[in-house]
């Protein structure tokens, strides 16, 4: 014989033969798995088998792996004698949500890119005078809300991106819709303030002997005024005149201090929003500059009031008479509802220490308090 190891040559009878002999390569297995990622971030900890493959020693095993709404995974692995596996773990899709806000909301967060169904902590804070509502999605993926009104909660990722909106309001109490219902339960023992939607101007009110009062002056000075905000029937515009110039039964005229103790003096023409202007006049004032749903007291409530003088918080200031002047600065004066004979109205006054009423010429320009009308 002769040759390498892998042949050898053979004298059979007077001819030579060559052997070449053939080799038989074993097959391995290669092994495919997958899982798939949680909401929360891990992952199972045991794979779902993705199928086998028979190949030989040395071969390359090339595996990928789709599944929807998670990203594509691909590896490989060598086969040798223990054959191989190829594990793979694919993450969840991610999608972008974003937190928007209204006007009465000062901050959200929450906002970034998130695995569906991964539970998002968001947050809103209302901005200064106003509270949150709630959240709501206004467009988007849907998502699930851990809470739509509480201002910290979690927005769960739907499959796809999604727009959140956090919403308020303000916080304050509106006067015009402000009852006298809620102001006897919760202005009984003390003060609450309001708003007047008209003009922003704020006002403490409290319960006293069966009415809600204002505690403070009126402020009002607007000139254009309608039925669903001011104590009129009709919408209408209003010229004024000032107080200083001296005393008018036919022109509203009114006398603005600039400070909130003693706020705005009118003459009756202007209190009564143009409604009780001529110079005899004996009618009860139906209409004022009162906010809608108040009023000015009649006499009878102003007298109400007599023996409540720390509730009712009088103020000093005096009154602007004829000539255009201000007189009588150590007293206080407010208009009622009440005419005292055709030329004349009832006045509440306060003289430093105590308060009564007695009457006074329309021309002339005092302080308003309303009470609020009962339903």
């Amino acid at each position: 014989t002769s040759g390498s190891t892998t042949t050898a040559t053979y004298i059979v009878g007077s001819l030579p033969v060559t052997i070449t002999p053939t080799a038989t390569i074993n097959k391995y297995t290669c092994t495919k798995q997958y899982r798939l990622q949680n909401a929360d971030g891990t992952y199972p900890s045991s794979h779902t088998a993705g199928g086998t493959e028979s190949l030989d020693y040395g071969s390359t095993c090339s595996y990928s792996k789709s599944e929807s709404y998670y990203t594509t995974q691909s590896d490989t692995c060598t086969v040798d004698t223990s054959g191989c596996t190829i594990s793979l773990s694919l993450p969840r899709t991610t999608y972008t949500l974003t937190v928007n806000k209204d006007s009465y909301i000062g901050s959200v967060t929450g906002a970034g890119t998130y695995r569906w169904g991964q539970a998002v902590s968001i947050s809103a804070t209302a901005s200064s005078g106003n509270e949150f509502v709630n959240w709501t999605q206004p467009y988007g993926t849907t998502g699930t809300f851990g809470s739509t009104t509480a201002s910290s909660t979690t927005f769960t990722m739907g499959k796809g991106n999604a727009t959140i909106q956090a919403n308020g309001k303000s916080s304050a109490i509106i006067m015009q819709t402000y009852t006298n219902a809620q102001c006897q339960s919760g202005a009984a023992s003390g003060n609450v303030t309001v708003t007047d939607s008209r003009d922003n101007n704020t006002y403490t009110v409290r319960y006293i002997n069966g009415n809600c009062w204002m505690t403070q002056n009126l402020r009002f000075t607007g000139t254009s005024i309608n039925s669903s905000t001011t104590n009129i029937n009709t919408t209408k515009i209003l010229s004024y005149g000032d107080l200083t110039s001296g005393y008018s039964y036919t022109e509203p005229r009114i006398h603005n201090s600039g400070n909130t103790t003693t706020g705005v003096w009118y003459n009756y023409c202007a209190v009564s929003a143009g409604t009780i202007c001529p110079d005899s006049n004996p009618t009860e004032a139906s209409f004022s500059l009162c906010p809608a749903g108040w009023r000015l007291p009649t006499k009878t409530e102003q007298q109400g009031i007599i023996s409540y003088s720390s509730a009712f918080s009088p103020v000093t200031g005096g009154y602007y008479g004829g000539s255009g002047s201000l007189r009588a600065t150590s007293y206080g004066y407010w208009w009622s509802s009440t005419a005292y004979v055709s030329y004349d109205r009832y006045r509440l006054y306060y003289n430093g220490s105590s308060l009564e009423t007695n009457s006074f010429p329309p021309t002339d320009g005092v302080y308003v308090r309303c009470v609020r009308s009962k339903e």
